[in-house]
């Protein structure tokens, strides 16, 4: 039996493959089992009745139906992804072409509106050009008219200042006669300004001597008061030394003073102890003889040191008597260094004395200086106004002659005026005749102006046309892309819900494995039993445990020969079922996955269309309820306005495509015929521009 080989090749896992059912999608791979799950269906496999059995008890298992139902259901899930996928790339690539369309069709309406623009300038420019030139030869006319005028006036002018020169040239020689007076007065005050210098060079040379001399003096004294300054200063310093010194010695004086004094105090209160004592000791008691001894002996040690503080108090009294007489002769030497200081003092304020009377000479010096510098520049401002009055004079004489000259000048120039006047008057008539001619040539001018102002308006009205369509292409395309992106949003909620349910079914599949391993090693278990016992008791008794512990899984043979095997066989397609719903949960995951990564992306491509276009790209009501109107309709049109048409193929594509082709080709031919349009208006105006020009050039000819 199986049961026996199993128990034979022992726990080893041996890997068979156990095939499945094929999907629609494909087939799916074999799943893998250990031999040991898988052996005992592998030997029975070879009987026919057995294998008929078994297959027909496992198709009528309640897990297998459950499984297959589930199996279905993620493959109609599956086929409606698909579904999406592929609407997801048909709208894509008709979005990519309409977008390069309206791409294509905004740049050529761009270039149109440049060059109708540049035209449009390139018109007005020529016409304002004609009027410029225009208004420039009125203006010619009127500044020639004006010279005339100005010619006129300049006659009479001329002649006013010829009169008025004959009079300055009068005021001129009186002035002439007025500065030669004023050149000799001028010479006789220099002369005595000069005698007057002489003298007080001469003064000024006897003052610089005393001025020396006495500055010889002033150093002198000032090198004698300095040494004074200096012996007062010793003698201070000397006097300052003696004084510190002075100092010193009183109060060492009045330290021994004090001394003496307070041994002076000790002496007489040891004298009043000491006569105390005596007193005291005489009315004492006999038996205290020996101790008022020892006090004698001590007040006697007493008496020596007082009267050697007696000795020392003399001596020091001599020190204070030799310091008195030093202080004295020290005194005496001050009273000595004060009466030569005052004698300095004497000396300095005489220096000083005779130092103010220097600076006062310096002063004296420094203003007799200022007068002859004074004197000088005086002297020198009469040689130059000396020297202007002459060339004053030499000035007259030469502007009387200039005068003379100028009045020739002037009547000369009266006459070229005269003459000058008479060409200019014919010259007005000429420019009058020119520009009522002109004006009769400007009339047409205008009228072709007038012509193409109206074709530039024509112009202008087809682009804004061509803009209006463009815009509403642009709003069509908008809310087509906002319908692609809500269903792009409702396919990713479908693949939300799809993932939700695959993680059910694989908890589910996950705790359906477990039940199952259960169940396996317990009929293990059960086997290894009825191979280990001999008697049909045992077997009988470990089937019927078996089928009281494996009662859950329901549709088991109840024979003791079959039981182990259609359990085995129904663990294994069980097994097989889990890995293969397993593969195609992780299938579905992956391609879930993959779905919403591409969703992100057609998303992200989407925005960006979207805010790459206009503010004003949103299209009006009654534009998209025409559109609604065309779709309904069908058709190629109702194909491109309808994202759900369910007719649509590849062929009918191609045929959008050609359409759509025919249309822009057409657009491109008006636009070629407008550039031809505005080449031949620019042509126009280029020779209006020439025939202006040559208009200009004629006056000037003549």
């Amino acid at each position: 039996m199986s049961g026996e080989t199993t128990a034979d090749e022992g726990p080893s896992p041996v890997v068979v493959t156990v095939p499945l059912p094929m999907p629609e999608n494909g087939p799916a791979p074999a799943e893998e089992v250990p031999e040991d799950e898988a052996a005992a269906p592998s030997e029975d496999a070879s009987e026919s009745n057995n294998g008929t059995n078994k297959n027909s008890s496992i198709t009528e298992h309640p897990a297998y139906v459950t499984a297959m139902q589930e199996i279905l259901v993620l493959k109609e899930r599956v086929q409606q992804l698909d579904e999406v996928e592929r609407t997801k790339n048909f709208l894509q690539v008709q979005l990519d072409t309409l977008s390069n369309t309206v791409e294509q069709q905004a740049a050529a309406l761009e270039d149109q509106k440049s060059e109708a623009r540049k035209q449009e300038e390139a018109a007005i420019a020529a016409i304002a050009a004609s009027k410029m030139q225009l208004e420039k030869m009125r203006k010619e006319n009127e500044e020639k008219k004006r010279e005339l005028e100005a010619t006129v006036v300049r006659y009479a002018v001329s002649e006013q200042a010829v009169i008025k020169a004959k009079a300055e040239a009068s005021q001129h020689e009186k002035k002439m006669q007025e500065a030669k007076k004023e050149v000799e007065a001028i010479q006789k005050r220099m002369k005595s300004i000069a005698a007057d210098r002489a003298k007080s060079d001469k003064d000024f040379d006897a003052k610089c001597n005393e001025v020396m001399a006495i500055s010889r003096e002033k150093e002198k004294l000032r090198d004698e008061l300095h040494n004074k300054d200096i012996k007062i200063k010793w003698a201070q310093n000397r006097i300052t030394q003696e004084m510190d010194a002075h100092r010193e010695t009183q109060e060492k004086l009045d330290k021994v003073s004090a001394i003496v004094q307070q041994a002076q105090d000790d002496a007489e209160l040891a004298k009043k102890d000491a006569l105390a004592s005596i007193a005291a000791f005489k009315q004492a008691h006999a038996d205290k003889m020996q101790t008022l001894e020892l006090q004698v002996h001590e007040l006697k040690a007493q008496l020596i040191v007082a009267c050697s503080n007696e000795d020392t108090r003399k001596l020091e009294q001599k020190e204070a008597n030799e310091a008195a007489v030093r202080i004295k002769k020290l005194e005496d030497e001050n009273g000595m260094l004060s009466g030569r200081v005052l004698t300095l003092e004497a000396e300095k304020l005489d220096l000083r004395q005779r130092v103010s009377d220097l600076v006062k000479c310096e002063e004296e010096k420094c203003q007799l200086e200022k007068q002859f510098i004074s004197l000088k520049a005086e002297f020198d401002q009469m040689q130059v106004v000396m020297r202007r009055k002459s060339e004053e004079l030499e000035a007259a004489a030469s502007d009387a002659e200039a005068w003379r000259t100028k009045e020739a000048e002037l009547l000369s120039y009266t006459q070229q005026q005269t003459d000058k006047l008479v060409a200019v008057q014919s010259e007005a008539i000429a420019a009058e005749n020119k520009v009522q001619r002109l004006e009769a040539e400007y009339q047409p001018l205008s009228d072709r102006n007038s012509q193409l102002k109206e074709q530039l308006q024509h112009v202008q009205t087809e682009l804004e046309a061509e803009k209006q369509a463009h815009k509403q292409e642009v709003q069509l395309l908008t809310r087509k892309v906002a319908e692609k992106q809500e269903a792009a949003e409702k396919a990713a909620a479908k693949l939300e819900e799809v993932e939700g349910e695959c993680a059910v079914l694989k908890r589910k599949q996950q705790l359906g494995t477990k039940e199952l391993a259960r169940e396996l090693q317990q009929c293990r278990k059960r086997l290894e039993q009825l191979e280990a016992g001999g008697s049909l008791g045992s077997r009988t008794n470990s089937s019927s445990s078996l089928e009281d512990s494996g009662g859950g899984g329901g549709g088991v043979a109840t024979t003791n020969g079959v039981e182990p095997h259609l359990l085995i066989e129904h663990i294994g397609k069980l097994q097989t079922k889990n890995t293969k719903l397993n593969e195609k949960i992780e299938f579905l995951e992956e391609h879930s996955r993959t779905l919403l990564i591409e969703v992100q992306r057609k998303t992200k491509l989407v925005q960006e269309l979207v805010m790459r276009q206009e503010t004003g790209a949103l299209s009006s009501r009654v534009y998209d309820l025409n559109k609604l109107e065309v779709a309904k309709h069908g058709g190629v049109m109702a194909s491109v306005y309808s994202s759900q048409d369910e007719g649509i193929t590849l062929q009918l594509s191609l045929e959008i495509n050609k359409k759509l082709q025919a249309v822009l080709e057409e657009t491109l031919i008006k636009n070629i015929t407008l550039k031809e349009n505005m080449d031949t208006l620019g042509q126009e105006i280029a020779r209006l521009s020439k025939e202006l020009n040559s208009l200009k050039i004629k006056p000037s000819a003549s």
